[in-house]
């Protein structure tokens, strides 16, 4: 029993995390504008009062390096060529108690969460939380969900972010948010990329395939 040559596989999607610099934190919050002729909620799913469009080529331009990572990681995830990505559109969210999103997904190929401002007192209401014997994620927490609950699947992540953190995943990975009861404002930006070239990208990889 000595020689036994084991295997295991990477099921699901890609889930990628960061943590960001506090300085390149304060650039983001350049962006963070509650302008009402950009108002932005009418667009999404949230059950939030202040969501806003922002600048997404700005955007782009200070998450060049993430997304380059972003590339890397994808490479080594699913050992395929990764594809080059733009920011299509782009918004801040000013979340406040009692507001949440519930479960959905994106359009376009990836989407992404940056959180801005994670105040204390949410890290507080999460510590509270833990006490309860409830299976589920805190209040302000972000969930992710791939795959079917039951059985040995890991079919669901949670995460109680701190600022600064990011995420950027398939825009049709189900995720959700939590609403929570602290007198703070919760403040992300989330927004969504396409693939350069999609079809010509899509025929590489197919080629790619059929080599190995």
């Amino acid at each position: 029993m000595n020689n036994i040559l084991s295997k295991f596989y990477f099921f699901g999607p890609l889930l990628y995390h960061v943590k960001l610099k506090d300085d390149d934190i304060q650039k983001f919050k350049t962006l963070c504008v509650k302008d009402e002729n950009k108002f932005y909620r009418n667009n999404l799913a949230g059950h939030i009062k202040h969501e806003y469009k922002i600048d997404h080529t700005n955007l782009q331009i200070l998450l060049q390096d993430v997304i380059e990572d972003f590339r890397k990681s994808f490479e080594a995830f699913y050992n395929i060529l990764a594809p080059e990505v733009y920011i299509t559109n782009a918004w801040v969210n000013f979340m406040r108690p009692g507001d949440f999103n519930p479960p959905h997904t994106h359009a376009g190929s990836f989407s992404s969460v940056l959180f801005i401002n994670m105040p204390q007192e949410l890290l507080e209401e999460n510590e509270e939380h833990k006490s309860h014997d409830i299976n589920s994620a805190g209040p302000g927490s972000i969930s992710f969900f791939a795959g079917v609950n039951g059985g040995m699947s890991n079919w669901r992540q949670d995460f109680t972010p701190k600022t600064g953190e990011l995420f950027m995943f398939p825009a049709d990975l189900m995720h959700m948010v939590y609403p929570y009861k602290s007198n703070v404002e919760r403040i992300t930006i989330s927004f969504n990329m396409a693939i350069v070239n999609e079809k010509e990208y899509q025929n590489k990889i197919a080629k790619s395939k059929k080599l190995k």
